[in-house]
């Protein structure tokens, strides 16, 4: 009888003994699964995707803090650059700078690969960009373009880059009158091209007489130039009437306030 009891013992014992090793062999085994789920299942973090930036410009008021209430600006998101100009001046698509419902002063920007650029006429050609780019780099603006009033090309330094700007008063015919100031900027692959002009010409025509004469065998009634050097010099000089003045000025803004975005 007591060698059972012993037996019973032993039995219970070993039976003890079994259920707590397989509760220890359980306990290992979900730990080293939960281990090998969580290697092979690494957790993802989503990242921001970036975003393509937007062809054209955001035209946007300017901000109290670092410019004047009365300016705007013109930024180019492909390009990288923006600038600010006053808000009566009307900012438009280069097609659409000649149109006759366009009235004071009016800005069309240009942005264009030199190697796409058309070959049109008075210089507005892809090899004469090419040197022209050249030469603005070396601070040379004499490659000509369009037909630029004497004494009026200029090198201005902006930030990054040089721009070449000049005016023109006159095309290539006797009758024509105009008011627009350009200035071309290079940078990498780019030609950016800003042409400021006012429409129609007759209002700073009629508000500054001593200027202008009358070709009657040529042009009929039609103002046209006497002397547009004398123009020009006092224009700079802040001698001309109010209208013509907020024009010039306001390509000075433009030009004096152009800068690129860091890249």
């Amino acid at each position: 009888m007591r060698t059972y009891s012993i037996i019973v013992t032993i039995v219970a014992l070993a039976a003890i003994a079994g259920l707590i090793y397989f509760f220890l062999m359980s306990n290992n085994y979900r730990a080293r699964i939960t281990q090998l789920e969580t290697q092979a299942t690494p957790t993802l973090e989503s990242s921001p995707i970036p975003k393509s930036p937007t062809p054209g410009f955001l035209e946007e008021e300017a901000t109290p803090q670092t410019t004047a209430s009365n300016l705007l600006t013109y930024r180019d998101t492909v390009s990288g650059f923006s600038f600010q100009y006053p808000r009566d001046v009307k900012v438009v698509k280069s097609t659409d700078s000649a149109s006759k419902e366009n009235k004071g002063n009016i800005l069309s920007v240009t942005v264009q690969k030199i190697n796409e650029i058309e070959d049109l006429p008075a210089g507005w050609d892809k090899e004469t960009a090419f040197q022209d780019k050249e030469a603005l780099a070396k601070g040379d603006p004499s490659v000509l373009i369009d037909w630029p009033l004497e004494g009026s090309l200029k090198v201005v330094k902006i930030p990054s880059a040089l721009a070449k700007k000049f005016m023109i008063l006159a095309g290539n015919e006797v009758c024509d009158v105009q008011f627009t100031q350009i200035a071309l900027i290079y940078k990498n692959d780019y030609r950016i091209v800003l042409k400021l002009a006012y429409q129609p010409d007759s209002d700073i025509v009629k508000n500054n007489p001593k200027y202008f004469t009358v070709s009657k065998e040529n042009c009929g009634d039609a103002k046209i130039w006497k002397d547009q050097k004398a123009f020009y010099e006092d224009l700079v000089a802040g001698k001309t009437d109010a209208l013509s003045q907020s024009w010039y000025k306001a390509f000075e803004t433009i030009l004096s306030s152009f800068r690129f975005s860091q890249s």
